[in-house]
């Protein structure tokens, strides 16, 4: 993934959860809005963003490595 340059947290959260995965405002505004209908007071969304890497080593080289 290209860095992100900017220090702005929306637009860091809008680069690595809804670009890749086609998310948009409005779909965060749909969701919250069927939330919050029928007496609900307050409602949250989470969202994560992990990477993961492993390295084998042996004999002091890489044997295997992996990312996701």
């Amino acid at each position: 993934m290209d860095p992100i340059n900017t220090d702005n947290p929306l637009e860091i959260a809008r680069n690595r959860l809804f670009v890749p995965t086609g998310l948009e405002d409005s779909h965060l505004d749909e969701a919250l809005g069927r939330l919050l209908t029928g007496g609900v007071d307050a409602a949250d969304i989470y969202f994560q963003y992990v990477r993961h890497e492993s390295w084998s080593l042996e004999d002091g080289m890489v044997k295997e490595g992996s990312y996701s």
